[in-house]
């Protein structure tokens, strides 16, 4: 094993130590005894803006990472896409990342490992449809703001199967989710895939529409669970 590998994989294991005191208050003796080894390791973390990854801010604020011994920086990008792409040029040491994304970083990367589950989408990742639109078999036809190749669009593709629909029957307008929430806040479309805290924000604020199908729904929650972080 080189030097920056093992340097990677002591970087990753006080994360996911760090991580996980912000449920156990405290860091065990195995993370301790890494502290002292990797004392001022630097590292950056590549992720995008979704509630579910709170206990990293949380570990962050608590000074979990630099009790650990690590020097992190947070990375936050516009989309799941531009993540997944400095990840993958080495321009971070780690990102969060949704399982779908893990499967499609593994077949292209080995160099990498998971190591703590961050949390399960249960309602935070939903669906907007203006109140004309019925139910998700009425989709059949529409266009569809939703981040083409991400989480987002597996849950929207994932919904519109359980209708019936593919995505054949749909036509697709590729933003990012901040922006699709947005496009629908603003009636530019009127059916958007997002999550929190954009989901929320959106529906709180067009009163012509709602919330048609959230994670909370799914037949197979897995498919909206946002729970890697390598």
């Amino acid at each position: 094993m080189n030097g920056k590998q093992w340097q990677r994989r002591q970087i990753l294991f006080l994360l996911s130590g760090a991580i996980g005191s912000v449920a156990l208050n405290a860091c065990n003796s195995g993370t301790n005894r890494s502290s002292v080894e990797a004392e001022n390791a630097k590292a950056s973390i590549a992720m995008v803006t979704w509630i579910g990854y709170t206990p990293l801010y949380i570990a962050q604020e608590k000074g979990f990472y630099k009790a650990a011994g690590l020097d992190l920086t947070m990375q936050v990008f516009g989309s799941n896409v531009e993540a997944n792409a400095a990840f993958r040029a080495g321009r971070t040491d780690a990102i969060t990342l949704v399982p779908s994304e893990t499967l499609t970083l593994a077949a292209t990367d080995k160099a990498f490992r998971v190591v703590y589950v961050v949390d399960l989408s249960n309602g935070g990742d939903g669906i907007l449809a203006r109140n004309k639109i019925t139910d998700v078999a009425a989709f059949k036809g529409q266009r569809i703001a939703v981040e083409q190749g991400a989480v987002s669009h597996f849950f929207l593709l994932q919904a519109m199967a359980e209708a019936g629909l593919s995505e054949t029957d749909v036509t697709l307008v590729n933003l990012a989710p901040d922006a699709a929430a947005s496009a629908y806040q603003a009636g530019q479309v009127d059916i958007a895939v997002s999550y929190a805290p954009f989901l929320f924000t959106a529906n709180s604020e067009q009163k012509d529409g709602r919330i048609i199908y959230d994670s909370s729904n799914a037949e197979i929650c897995d498919c909206a669970e946002r729970s890697n972080l390598v």
